[in-house]
């Protein structure tokens, strides 16, 4: 059961969608015959491709960008507290400002007083998760690791669930594959309130393109390999619903 609630943005390079989520966690049901739905709000964007300014570098004119959306996101958090924000990947790349900070001024991979300016916005954002798409593998892993390190440090889960390592000597046991690449997680968990009061938590799971190999150099994702995303995923929402906290799950890909 569900309800959904979508605004347009005036730009191709940005989507944002706001799902609304009717969750029944296990035990409110368990407590009363008649369980009162409540939502959550699913705030998300992809394919950001560095427009963090409300301005189009080419162009020289007023475009979306994430600046403008934070407005939506805060009209939508003051609505509804219960909320999870996440992005979809394909973040890194496509605007000068990001050309500029992976290729030119790289000062802040190595000095942890600098950060990177997309992560800076997502940090105060207060972003939960970001999952990885192909345009972050385009300038090579020696500039999305650090990237990810500061993501991580911002408390910003970077999810890729087929993303595995194809150099380790030991595989998974819970899946028989390869075990998923060490700078990501396969999902994360944010814990939320029902209206009693009573914490319920959400799993994210994050899925990124198999089709990488088709477009990027093989330099760029050395070691790497992107399973199947059906075939992974399939495995990792198993692994979920057997967890005994009665996770309540959400699929997050591009």
């Amino acid at each position: 059961m569900g309800r959904r609630l979508k605004r347009k943005t005036v730009s191709l390079l940005l989507v944002v969608m706001f799902v609304l989520t009717t969750i029944f966690p296990l035990g409110v049901l368990a407590d009363t015959a008649a369980a009162q739905p409540f939502t959550v709000t699913l705030l998300g964007t992809s394919d950001l491709h560095g427009q963090l300014m409300g301005w189009n570098y080419f162009t020289k004119s007023a475009a979306t960008g994430l600046t403008r959306v934070a407005t939506l996101i805060a009209q939508e958090r003051a609505t509804h507290p219960n909320n999870i924000l996440v992005d979809a990947g394909d973040t890194i790349q496509g605007t000068p400002l990001v050309y500029y900070y992976n290729k030119v001024n790289t000062a802040w991979m190595t000095d942890s007083a600098q950060n990177y300016p997309m992560i800076d916005a997502f940090k105060a954002l207060k972003y939960d998760a970001w999952t990885l798409g192909n345009h972050e593998f385009n300038f090579g892993l020696g500039v999305l690791g650090p990237i990810i390190d500061k993501a991580k440090a911002a408390n910003i889960a970077v999810l890729s669930a087929n993303t595995l390592d194809t150099s380790a000597a030991v595989k998974d046991p819970l899946t028989g594959d390869q075990p998923v690449w060490s700078k990501v997680k396969p999902y994360t968990l944010k814990t939320l309130k029902d209206p009693d009061g009573n914490d319920f938590t959400v799993a994210i799971l994050g899925l990124t393109t198999p089709a990488i190999p088709n477009w990027e150099s093989p330099q760029n994702y050395a070691d790497l390999q992107f399973a199947d995303i059906v075939t992974q995923g399939t495995k990792w929402v198993q692994y979920l619903k057997n967890d005994p906290r009665d996770l309540k799950l959400m699929r997050l890909s591009l």
